[in-house]
């Protein structure tokens, strides 16, 4: 079966209706095309693959690298912190240069990657660089899932050390569900090891705590 060619902007040059009164081309629409245009090729290529037709591996390298694109721009509009960007329009107009920026920069650098190197080096070269993107992609999906559940034991710690609570416990009882924690244990291993709060008793003189005032806790 004959594998499609891939434009990379076929959709920019046959659809100039889809620019704005600026001239400007969104990457939603840049997106959309490649993607429907990688899945074109990868199913050509897996059928090279299937049917034998691939003594060189040259179908089943296609079909990878489709894949591969694939997951690039599903991952990138899926990342943590997309609904931020959403809600913004000027974060839309700053994201949407960067992508495309971006995207032009890294299609002329592979331009010249395979103007200048063998075929071994590409390959090498591609593969150290993703693997960066998926470390650094992990690491930030890491941070973004585990912010809210910092942000709760941050609270839970603070309201402890306030001194309002007569024990880890009680403080964990009372603020687990306001504070959505799934759980009250949840809420109370966030307690475990924590300093005792100063209690106003701890923080006047000896003589004064005699003399009348009522200890707390």
């Amino acid at each position: 079966m004959t594998i499609p060619k891939f434009d990379p902007f076929a959709v920019v040059r046959e659809n100039r209706e889809l620019r704005d009164s600026e001239g400007n081309f969104y990457p939603g629409e840049l997106m959309g095309r490649q993607l429907r245009d990688a899945e074109k090729i990868l199913q050509a290529a897996l059928l090279d693959v299937k049917a034998g037709s691939d003594p060189n591996g040259h179908s089943q390298m296609t079909a990878d690298a489709a894949l591969a694109l694939m997951n690039a721009w599903v991952g990138l509009f899926s990342a943590p912190g997309n609904e931020a960007i959403k809600a913004s329009e000027e974060l839309q107009e700053r994201e949407r240069i960067h992508i495309m920026g971006s995207f032009l920069a890294g299609y002329q650098a592979a331009y010249l990657v395979d103007l200048t190197n063998n075929r071994e080096f590409r390959e090498e070269a591609l593969t150290e660089f993703q693997a960066l993107v998926r470390k650094h992609s992990t690491e930030h999906a890491t941070r973004a899932r585990t912010a809210p559940i910092n942000a709760r034991r941050q609270k839970i710690q603070d309201m402890w050390a306030s001194g309002k609570f007569d024990s880890r416990d009680t403080c964990a009882d009372q603020e687990w569900e306001a504070l959505g924690f799934p759980s009250f244990r949840a809420a109370r291993e966030a307690l475990t090891n924590t300093p005792a709060p100063l209690r106003i008793r701890d923080s006047v003189p000896t003589e004064t705590r005699k003399s009348g005032l009522k200890k707390i806790g």
